[in-house]
C-alpha cells in the first residue's frame, strides 16, 4: 500500500467584463465592479491506484449539463469520470453559468481553467500527513421564519435546527509543514442579498483568504459547502461588506481554534469511491403535468480511513445532512453540497406542512427525504 499523496491548485476565475450575477431573480442588470476576486480551488488525492479531483468554485451553481461537459474535458486529461467532483461554494454574488445571460467567453475560459487546475494540482502531488478535526461555528442560522399566521418565509429562525459542525482537514508535507486546510460547513452564501451588484465570494471566500494570510506556513485553503438548504448567514441578506468580513473573521477564528488542536499523521490508505443514482419521488402536481415520476439524484461517497465525503447535487436541508452523519460508519463524515450538478432543494418531510420558499420551489415530493436517506445509508453500508 502506497503513501497517500495530495496536490493543490488555485486559479482566479473573476470575469473581466460586467456579468449577470446568480442567485436572485430580482437582479435586472450586470455586475458593477468587483469587491473581491473569485477563485477555483482544486485538490487532487492519489493512493497509487485511485486518483480523484475535488474542485471548489466561487460560484452559485453549475448545472448538470455543464458538469457533464466539464467532466468529459477533465476525463480527456486522464481522470476517470467517476473520480471527478465539481462543487460550488454557493456564493450569490458570482456570475451565472447558464441561460441566455451567461458570458459565453468567460464560461469557455472557466472550462479550460478547470482542466488547467486539475493538471496543476497533479503536478504538485507529494506524500502527505493528514489530520482531521471538528468544532463549532455559529455563522449560520436557520432561515425558515414562522409567521403569526402559521406561514413560513425566508428570514431568521434562531430556534430552528442548524448543524453548527465545522470540519477541518489539514494536509502537511512529510516534514509536518502545512500544505492545505480544507473546511466543511453548511451555510448559504447569501450575506449580501439581491440588491448587491458587486462580484464577491461572500463570507466563505473572506474566511479562506484570511486563513491563507494568517495561518502559520500560509497553506492553501479550500471551502466545501455542506448541507445548507435551510441555513443562511446569521446576518440576514442585504447586509454590508463589513458584516461579510465579520463572518469571514469568525469562520477563520473557529478554524484556527480547531487547527491548533490538530495532529497530522502518516497515512497508508486506500481511496474508496462508489457512485449511485437514487431515484426520489417527484411532486404529484408535476407528475400530473407530464413530468417523470422520479428525480434522479447522483450521489458519490469517497472514503479514506475514517474520513467520508458524501456529495449532493443541490441544496440539502441541514437535518438530512445530520441524519446521514449519524448513520455513517466513519467518525468524520462531511457533506459536499452543490456538487456534480443541481437538482434544487431536498427538504425534510415536516417542511411541506409548514410551507415556505424551499418547499414551493423544490421538485421533490414529501416522501423524497426517506427514500434519499435510505439510499445513501445503503451506499454507506456497501462502502464499509
Amino acid at each position: 500500500m502506497e503513501t497517500l499523496r495530495a496536490g493543490f491548485a488555485r486559479i482566479e476565475i473573476t470575469p473581466k467584463a460586467p456579468a449577470y450575477l446568480a442567485g436572485y431573480g430580482m437582479r435586472n442588470k450586470p455586475s458593477e465592479g468587483v469587491h473581491d476576486p473569485l477563485f477555483l480551488r482544486t485538490m487532487v488525492l492519489d493512493d497509487g491506484k485511485t486518483r480523484l479531483a475535488i474542485l471548489a468554485n466561487d460560484l452559485c451553481l453549475i448545472g448538470s449539463d455543464l458538469t457533464n461537459e466539464l467532466h468529459l474535458m477533465i476525463t480527456k486529461a486522464g481522470f476517470s469520470p467517476e473520480n471527478i467532483f465539481t462543487a460550488t461554494t454557493h456564493t450569490h454574488s458570482g456570475p451565472v453559468t447558464g441561460g441566455d445571460k451567461v458570458d459565453v467567453e468567460w464560461l469557455e475560459g472557466l472550462k479550460h481553467k478547470m482542466v488547467e487546475s486539475v493538471l496543476l494540482a497533479e503536478k504538485q502531488l507529494q506524500p502527505i500527513r493528514i489530520g482531521i478535526g471538528k468544532g463549532k461555528c455559529n455563522v449560520g442560522m436557520n432561515r425558515r421564519e414562522r409567521q403569526p399566521d402559521g406561514t413560513t418565509r425566508l428570514g431568521a429562525n434562531p430556534d430552528g435546527f442548524v448543524d453548527t459542525e465545522l470540519g477541518v482537514i489539514r494536509f502537511d508535507d512529510m516534514d509536518s509543514n502545512p500544505l492545505s486546510l480544507v473546511l466543511n460547513y453548511g451555510c448559504h452564501g447569501t450575506s449580501l442579498g439581491g440588491h448587491n451588484y458587486q462580484i464577491s465570494s461572500d463570507y466563505m471566500g473572506e474566511g479562506v483568504r484570511l486563513l491563507e494570510e494568517q495561518t502559520e506556513g500560509k497553506p492553501f485553503a479550500m471551502f466545501l459547502t455542506g448541507a445548507s438548504g435551510n441555513v443562511d448567514p446569521r446576518y440576514r441578506v442585504g447586509t454590508s461588506f463589513e458584516h461579510v468580513r465579520e463572518l469571514g473573521e469568525e469562520l477563520t477564528s473557529d478554524t484556527l481554534n480547531i487547527n491548533r488542536q490538530l495532529m497530522t499523521k502518516d497515512i497508508d490508505a486506500t481511496i474508496r469511491i462508489i457512485s449511485e443514482t437514487i431515484n426520489v419521488p417527484r411532486k404529484t402536481e408535476e407528475v400530473e403535468k407530464g413530468a417523470d415520476e422520479n428525480i434522479a439524484i447522483s450521489v458519490s461517497l469517497m472514503r479514506l480511513n475514517d474520513l467520508l465525503f458524501i456529495t449532493f447535487p443541490g441544496e440539502l436541508f441541514a437535518e438530512i445532512g445530520m441524519e446521514l452523519k449519524k448513520r455513517s460508519p466513519c467518525a468524520n463524515t462531511f457533506i459536499i453540497g452543490y456538487c456534480n450538478g443541481s437538482v434544487g432543494y431536498l427538504p425534510i418531510r415536516q417542511a411541506y406542512a409548514e410551507g415556505g420558499y424551499e418547499v414551493n420551489v423544490t421538485h421533490c415530493a414529501p416522501e423524497a427525504e426517506n427514500v434519499f436517506v435510505d439510499g445513501v445509508s445503503e451506499m454507506m453500508r456497501r462502502i464499509g
